[in-house]
């Protein structure tokens, strides 16, 4: 078939009917706060900052910062010119769909009508109808000045935002027509020449301004648009929209200040190219520079997967495109098509891990940059174009701009000033796009905080929420009774040499879901008056580092995003209020007319994995929760009725995706709604204070606490305890023995919890699966498990047990740091976690990143690792998983050449040991210390309270070793009388396992005696817990001398000195010293002694020589046989023949090479060759080759060299030396299997091999 060509007139010049308007109309300019400024805004307010030190102070000093409301952002005039109008909610009055589900927009309390000035757009519109839509025309979202000053924009944007009645379209459509003129006639005239990339004979190519577009000229496929040969008129309206969004997205992207395709290349331009491929399924989309694939032109008139592929050729400086790439082109998807708004799900899920954590679903703080006039709406577009090739990330780059620009006086805390303003926003969506996107993500996942044992109203965010580099904790307070103010001291745990810096903002929030918010602060007391109107209190704590991080290959992935990504961990004291419950409620996000997206990574048309945790009916607004969910219940019902109607009316024709993901949120929202109304009415448990629901069941002698919950038939038995906000669920949910539920974990399903099992922090359990867990689409599934042993679940991943009956979860498996091998949620885990497939039995953890349960290896049940090796100033790291804890006085880390270790000066030094990490029946404590002086004091002080507590107190002056516990007004006493040396490193371990205990020194038992205690008895309730290291609990009896590890083990071993060295740390920077390479060659040296000192036995040198004897007969009897056979005469014919046949080849071979042709051929190859090598010469002489093959050697120097000190560690050097001695292939290949395995893990944990092998 011959090329089809078609050449359609420009788009800029699309006749379309314009009812004409008022002069002062199109006076406006709808589109001025599109384009990047050249300049601050005049009328647009700036932030007033205190800053004690001044601007650039180094270390953590205060800085406030009053920022709201900000004048020309949150505050605006009315312009002149503009439109005053009574608008029209799509509230469901005729369009049902509109009542509840994925296409509600407002909550049922808000009015039918409103007035506003239409006074801007968001993205554009173009002319021609939507053949899949019944007609639509696309339209930009219209931003209104509303009577109270805020800036709030509407849209029509089937089948999600359809805010607004048709009338109300038609007249934003109508504005739109005009203000678009303008924006045209500012587009540059340049020329663009047809680009012939991908183009065959048989192409269908069209022509427009600036694309071509080429696909297949045919298809057999009927269920296309691009190619819709048995409906032809619908396929040209189809491929007309196309066009003219693609010509219209080429000027919006312009008008915002953008460097377009080509611009930094010499002209003659090639046109943008476009491959169709007309297929059904496949790859969605690609794209790079100058040219993308779109099936099916995916979306057409209002194509989403062209403005997410066109960024993918963008200019970015220096950003790592790994993580910011993808980001970014999602953001040019919202950026030109303001209704697609399902890219922002992971800045709603797990806030606290980075605003940027991952490759897709995360642009959101770009728009809310933008919405400060003082950037443009267009900054996503823009700032790629600005950044410079030496900055790594966007953070530098909004950073220098912001401070050039005259924004902030220093960039990085300028940049950490809006990221604090970005948090906050974040609780209502407070942005000029928040009714569109509050009502489809509602707000992000909550944190909870723990209380600081010994401190009066003073919490610490755990841990595993700590957050990293810009992220950030939303946290809700709760007011005292009558109180008039309430006051946040807030107390970062700064850590000097990670630059640790935080924005605080305490949010008010009115019934009508407006914020108001206190100034942003970082240190000290902020006192923040209430108002009657005010329904909900928030804090909001953003990591907002002093100084940005820089590697030396310029990429900061692994620094910003994973396990090794710094946290921030903070304290606060409380005046006036308390932390509240964690769990979304009803009515948290505006009121209690409506239920949103509980986020766990999946997108909002995709199941929640938790639920709204009930109002009980006792509670004030309980009875008005229930009508409310009944009211919903009704609409939900008519939304779904109207879409089946509409189906079957065939008016609209949205994809089965779509269909089905709509018919999902119906479904969940009324199991939602279901499940709120049927755990409302139930009781406060006579043990603890906790609700539980009629249908559930607790044993008298069971804890549940007064902020946890047992709902929906779920059972608790024994002496399990569901303690701070955990919630358990279900009728199959079964928590027994002496298992605890903490923090604000949920487990349901069909799960028995017991033994010493422990699931905390954040997790999430469940057998239950309403969405795929790697095989298959949406196919609910349901597994069953088993949970006990000394197992403990931790950190904030989703943990599905939904993939199969018969799992066992026992020993001493720990879960930790997940999802992701380095701890990222990945876009197509759509619920992030580990997903457990198979049957079985699995006991040994440390189960992390992508591994899965059987991958553990066994560690004795080790918990926590404390090495002392990574200098620090606040942060007690542990090796192991996270039991991150708190460095008190600041004790010096030093290295004698031996050992790294941290020193305590026995005066004011100690730690804090996190809440948990000796909760166990039994338990091992191993230290290696080293006294100084003959000064007493405690080693560990573990419990909650002087009466409830167990330590080790080494005796003052005599050194002796002291084993005290106290519960329940009993005393138990093991004392060890031989005495700790002084100067003189010594291993001390503990063995507490229920009936005895035992003090060891060096390996050696000095005592042991009745000891019927277990260390969990202390931990009960609710109560505060205080693990010290290196003093008493009332800080007092502080230890002096040096410590170089402290580690807990979770149970009691009969031979402790068999078990392997504590694992590889997976947090920490593997240094690989000169100290470790000695001792690694005396280990060497003495595995060659001993290996020569058996090699000398008897026996052994006797059979080591009759093995020799049979060798020899063994080769000399192939020798004779290679003889007897080269003397048979077939054998010397055969070799004849061989001869003859060489002296013919190499005649055939001189007669070819003395042709004239070929002496020609080998001449010019020869004269090509030497050409070759003379470029390639000067190639490598040139400098900028010289200046990238020095890069390049010095990142592959880096990474060769990493990995030679990887391989040098002992346990990789014994597992090679046993592969290279084993004979037998088959313990081999195992060997060498166990060797790349443990290579590999290493690597993995390795932050210098990361760096050089991302570069």
């Amino acid at each position: 078939m011959k090329n089809v060509r078609l050449k359609f007139i420009s788009l800029l010049a699309v006749a379309g009917l314009c009812i004409s308007l008022s002069a002062l109309a199109v006076e406006h300019d709808y589109y001025g706060t599109l384009h990047y400024p050249k300049a601050l805004v005049p009328g647009v307010g700036l932030d007033t900052v205190e800053q004690e030190g001044g601007p650039d102070a180094t270390g953590y000093r205060r800085r406030t910062v009053q920022w709201w409301p900000r004048q020309g952002q949150d505050v605006v005039d009315v312009p002149e010119g503009v439109p005053l109008r009574t608008w029209t909610r799509n509230k469901g009055q005729t369009d049902k769909e509109a009542l509840a589900g994925a296409g509600r927009n407002w909550t049922r309390s808000d009015g039918e009508t409103f007035k506003a000035h239409l006074i801007g757009f968001r993205g554009f519109g173009i002319e021609t109808p939507d053949p899949r839509f019944n007609g639509y025309k696309l339209t930009p979202a219209a931003v209104l000045r509303m009577e109270n000053g805020e800036r709030r924009a509407v849209m029509v944007y089937p089948p999600f935002h359809s805010m607004v009645s048709p009338e109300d379209h038609a007249f934003i459509h109508k504005i739109w027509q005009q203000a678009w003129k303008k924006v045209q006639a500012t587009q540059s005239k340049d020329e663009y020449v047809s680009s012939t990339y991908r183009v065959k004979p048989d192409s269908l190519v069209i022509e427009t301004d600036h694309y071509t577009w080429v696909s297949d000229a045919q298809t057999p496929l009927k269920s296309l648009w691009w190619m819709r040969p048995h409906e032809p008129e619908k396929q040209n309206v189809f491929r007309k929209g196309s066009l003219e969004y693609a010509e219209n997205m080429w000027t919006h992207i312009e008008a915002t200040g953008s460097s377009m395709p080509y611009w930094r290349l010499p002209k003659p331009w090639k046109k943008y190219n476009i491959l169709i491929r007309l297929a059904i399924d496949g790859g969605y989309a690609g794209g790079g520079f100058g040219a993308c694939d779109l099936r099916d032109a995916t979306g057409g008139p209002r194509n989403e997967g062209l403005g997410h592929e066109w960024y993918h050729g963008h200019p970015h400086g220096g950003w790592s495109t790994l993580f910011f790439g993808e980001s970014v082109c999602h953001g040019g998807r919202h950026l030109n098509l303001p209704g697609e708004t399902p890219m922002f799900s992971h800045n709603f899920c797990y806030p606290w891990r980075n605003v940027s954590t991952t490759q897709y679903q995360c642009p959101l703080w770009y728009f809310a940059l933008g919405d400060n006039p003082n950037w443009g709406d267009g900054i996503l577009s823009v700032a790629g174009c600005l950044a410079a090739k030496s900055e790594p990330t966007a953070y530098h780059t909004i950073a220098r701009l912001g401070q050039q620009r005259g924004m902030w006086k220093n960039g990085v805390k300028g940049f950490g000033d809006f990221f604090g303003e970005y948090a906050a926003r974040m609780v209502t969506c407070d942005f000029v796009m928040q009714y569109a996107i509050r009502s489809k993500y509602g707000m992000p996942e909550m944190s909870f905080l723990q209380p600081v044992y010994g401190k009066a109203h003073r919490y610490r965010i755990p841990s595993s929420e700590a957050p990293r580099t810009y992220g950030f904790n939303v946290v809700r307070l709760i007011p005292e009774k009558g109180a008039k103010t309430i006051t946040v001291d807030f107390d970062g745990l700064h850590e000097a040499r990670l630059h640790g810096d935080w924005r605080a903002c305490i949010v008010a929030v009115d019934s009508n879901g407006r914020a108001r918010y206190s100034r942003l602060w970082n240190k000290g007391e902020m006192n923040f008056a209430l108002q009657t109107e005010d329904k909900h209190l928030w804090l909001t704590v953003a990591a907002t580092p002093s100084a940005l991080p820089l590697s030396p290959e310029g990429n900061c992935d692994v620094l910003l995003a994973g396990i090794h990504a710094p946290r921030y961990p903070w304290e606060v004291t409380l005046s006036g209020c308390k932390p509240g419950t964690p769990h979304r409620r009803q009515g948290d996000v505006i009121n209690l007319d409506e239920l949103y997206t509980l986020n766990n990574g999946n997108q909002y048309l995709g199941y929640s994995v938790k639920n709204e945790v009930p109002i009980a009916l006792t509670d004030e607004v309980g009875p008005l929760a229930q009508r409310k969910l009944a009211d919903m219940d009704r609409r939900i019902a008519l939304t779904a009725n109207a879409r089946k109607e509409r189906i079957g009316s065939g008016k609209v024709d949205l994809p089965h995706w779509l269909e089905s993901g709509m018919i999902r949120v119906e479904n969940e929202l009324t199991r939602r709604v279901k499940f709120l109304q049927k755990n409302a009415k139930g009781d406060r448990h006579a043990n603890g204070g906790g609700f539980v629901a009629d249908s559930a069941r607790v044993a008298a002698t069971a804890y549940v606490g007064p902020n946890a919950m047992v709902l929906d038939g779920a059972r608790v038995e024994e002496n399990a305890c569901i303690h701070e906000f955990a919630v358990v669920y279900g009728p199959k949910t079964v928590i027994r023995g002496n298992a605890k539920i903490g923090g604000k974990a949920w487990v349901f399903g069909d799960v028995i919890v017991g033994g010493n099992a422990r699931i905390i922090e954040s997790v999430t359990v469940t057998t239950i699966s309403r969405s795929r867990i790697g095989r298959g689409g949406d196919v609910p599934t349901e597994g069953q498990a088993v949970i006990d042993g000394n197992v403990v679940l931790k950190g904030e991943h989703v943990l599905r047990l939904c993939g199969a009956k018969g799992q066992k979860l026992t020993g001493e498996l720990v879960m930790d740091y997940t999802p992701g091998y380095n701890g990222t949620v990945s876009y197509y885990e759509l619920i992030p976690g580990i997903a457990n497939l198979e049957s079985g039995v699995f006991r040994h953890g440390r189960i992390w990143g992508r591994q899965g349960l059987g991958d553990g290896a066994d560690a004795g049940g080790l918990y926590a690792s404390w090495q002392f090796n990574q200098p620090a100033t606040g942060v007690l790291e542990d090796s192991y998983v996270n039991n991150n804890g708190v460095l008190r006085g600041m004790p010096k880390f030093k290295c004698d050449g031996q050992r790294k270790y941290a020193a305590f000066n026995g005066k004011d030094q100690y730690a804090e040991a996190p809440p948990s990490v000796a909760d166990f029946a039994e338990l091992t404590v191993d230290l290696l210390i080293k006294r100084s002086g003959r000064k007493g004091g405690r080693l560990f002080d573990f419990g909650t309270g002087d009466a409830e507590c167990f330590y080790l107190e080494l005796a003052d002056k005599t050194g002796e070793l002291i084993l005290i516990a106290r519960h329940k007004g009993k005393t138990f006493r093991v004392a060890a009388a031989p005495a700790v040396p002084v100067n003189t490193w010594s291993r001390v371990r503990v063995e507490l396992d229920g009936a005895t205990a035992a003090i060891y020194l060096d390996g050696k038992e000095l005592a042991k005696g009745a000891f019927a205690f277990r260390p969990r008895d202390v931990f009960g309730g609710d109560r505060a817990e205080g693990n010290f290291i290196a003093c008493g609990r009332n800080q007092d009896l502080f230890f002096k001398g040096l410590m170089d590890h402290f580690r807990i083990y979770r149970e009691v071993h009969e031979n402790f000195g068999a078990l392997d060295p504590a694992p590889f740390a997976l947090t920490q920077v593997q240094e690989w010293s000169e100290n470790d390479q000695e001792r690694a060659d005396t280990w060497d040296a003495r595995r060659k002694a001993k290996e020569a000192e058996l090699n000398r036995d008897a026996k052994l040198v006797a059979l080591g020589a009759r093995v020799k004897e049979l060798a020899k007969e063994k080769r000399d009897l192939e020798q004779k046989t290679r003889v007897e056979f080269n003397a048979l005469p077939s054998t010397v014919k055969a070799e004849e023949g061989i001869k003859e046949l060489k002296a013919k080849v190499g005649v055939l071979t001189s007669r070819v090479r003395q042709d004239n042709e070929y002496k020609k051929l080998a001449e010019r190859i020869q004269a090509i060759e030497r050409q070759r090598r003379e470029l390639e010469k000067a190639i490598r002489n040139s400098t900028a080759s010289k200046a990238l093959s020095v890069s390049l050697d010095a990142v592959n120097a880096r990474k060769q060299k990493a990995e030679q000190r990887i391989r040098q560690l002992p346990t990789l050097v014994e597992t090679m030396r046993l592969a290279g001695e084993e004979g037998d292939l088959q313990k081999k290949r195992v060997l060498t299997e166990k060797y790349n395995g443990l290579f590999q893990s290493e690597r993995l944990s390795d932050l210098k091999w990361q760096i050089a092998d991302i570069a």
